[in-house]
């Protein structure tokens, strides 16, 4: 499959659109290499996706972009599928990241089963800034330092998470800012 432009809305298009799917055994659909342009990145995604005769079984995907525009993607976002409850419209900064999974999808709107799906997610954050929000400068007048929040710019961020039934599990890391500096670990 290849496409030029794939238009999901007016204000989202993926262009070089570009796949290869191959059905084995009737059981397994295969993706291999779909890639795409996003708004100057590069996103692939490769999957095997389990067929059974009235449902999907396992799953295994391989997601990989670089050089996503944080502030495009939170827009996009919000614009496309009216998810804007993160409250990072003041975004700004580069994301890469590789993420592999695998689990079972439920009869349930096609969700992971969540005591099935193990995955890894490496992220590197990159010119992260925040400006002008309002729950960082909440955050600052509880610390008495309410104008160091105003612009906030963050160090390249890296890390490894890992994926655990329904938890997300974050590895040690430090987040250091012009604002802060905090380490930060645990289970989401």
């Amino acid at each position: 499959i290849a496409i030029d432009t794939l238009e999901y809305s007016d204000s989202l298009s993926l262009y070089n659109f570009a796949s290869e799917m191959i059905l084995k055994d009737s059981n397994y659909l295969d993706i291999k290499n779909l890639d795409f342009d996003y708004k100057g990145s590069t996103v692939g995604l490769e999957a095997e996706i389990e067929l059974l005769e009235t449902d999907i079984g396992n799953v295994d995907v391989h997601l990989k972009a670089e050089h996503l525009d944080l502030d495009h993607l939170v827009r996009d976002i919000d614009e496309t599928f009216g998810i804007n409850n993160v409250h990072l419209d003041q975004l700004s900064g580069v994301l890469d990241l590789d993420l592999t999974l695998q689990g079972s999808l439920s009869d349930d709107q096609n969700t992971f089963f969540q005591d099935t799906t193990i995955g890894k997610l490496d992220v590197a954050l990159y010119d992260m800034r925040v400006r002008d929000s309002e729950w960082l400068q909440k955050l600052g007048r509880k610390a008495y330092i309410s104008d160091r929040f105003q612009d906030v710019r963050f160090s390249t961020i890296e890390n490894s998470l890992s994926i655990q039934g329904d938890q997300i599990i974050i590895p040690l890391m430090e987040l250091q800012s012009n604002a802060i500096n905090f380490f930060v670990e645990g289970y989401y």
